[in-house]
């Protein structure tokens, strides 16, 4: 039986963040005492929830059963608990770059929501620029890359762009790409261009799903966010490198100032956990 909340809590920062180190900061505990919450849980519960290795942790099988029942468990606890003190919920509008949502955006608010149970969110994808456009009106907050000679939004991270698809190296290269509007299209075009790389396009997309669907069936090669590729779509070597680019979060003036340093935490800690995946030997998405 389960004696402590904060248990439960302390398991899915460890999970979110993907090492006892990298999840310390977000429980406000030290790392050793990360390590003994965890080892407290499996105690309570009677088996292994992690795999452990030499710097990363890797859920185990009881603890990837465990994962979505932990989950309510915390949720549940809280929301009886703001029920008995007449808390009602807060709602963020929150507009994210449709590249960013399911790999940066939604888990980091899912670790923001299991720390804090009376929040609730509109979620709006879409391009960067649209979304920017939308606030304070329509956003509180904008998770995107960063606009060119745009100065405000606080830079979260750097992102790495790579090249991804199927291409046989001569001729002219097969692109698939979003917009003139598009931040990576620009960016991607101009490392070709410098590098006297021929090219044509093969796939015109009205977003970043249908480059990655471009690039996954081999119609063409598109320029990706490492971070933010989905797992298993190749790379292509031997392309002039499209550098990289700011991950920024744009907010309302009356975001509450306490929950957007934590919306910020929480969205870094998923960069940093993306970017290690991604540079890892053999790594694909």
């Amino acid at each position: 039986m389960i004696s402590d909340l904060d248990l439960v809590r302390t398991f899915l920062a460890v999970v979110e963040a993907g090492s006892f180190s990298a999840a310390a900061p977000g429980v406000y505990r030290s790392q050793a005492a990360v390590s003994q919450q965890v080892r407290r849980l499996e105690t309570q519960l009677g088996m292994t929830l992690f795999e452990r290795g030499h710097r990363e942790v890797a859920l185990s099988e009881a603890g990837r059963r465990f994962l979505p029942h932990a989950r309510r468990l915390l949720q549940a606890g809280e929301q009886a608990h703001l029920a008995a003190r007449g808390i009602e919920r807060r709602t963020i509008r929150i507009g994210v770059a449709d590249d960013l949502a399911a790999p940066l955006a939604m888990p980091a608010l899912a670790a923001l929501l299991a720390q804090d149970a009376a929040l609730a969110f509109e979620v709006v994808t879409g391009a960067t620029r649209t979304l920017h456009a939308q606030l304070p009106a329509q956003l509180d907050a904008v998770v995107g890359l960063a606009i060119p000679r745009l100065a405000e939004g606080g830079e979260l991270a750097r992102l790495r762009l790579g090249w991804f698809g199927r291409w046989h190296g001569s001729g002219s290269l097969p692109l698939a790409l979003c917009g003139e509007g598009c931040l990576l299209r620009r960016q991607a075009l101009a490392a070709l261009d410098r590098a006297g790389r021929p090219w044509e396009l093969r796939v015109a997309a009205s977003n970043m799903g249908v480059v990655e669907a471009a690039a996954a069936t081999g119609m063409a090669v598109g320029p990706l966010l490492e971070a933010a590729a989905p797992e298993g779509l190749p790379r292509v070597a031997g392309l002039p490198s499209p550098g990289d680019i700011g991950l920024r979060l744009y907010a309302s003036r009356r975001m509450d100032e306490r929950l957007l340093e934590r919306l910020a935490a929480a969205i870094r800690r998923q960069a940093r956990t993306r970017a290690r995946r991604a540079r890892k030997p053999g790594a694909t998405g």
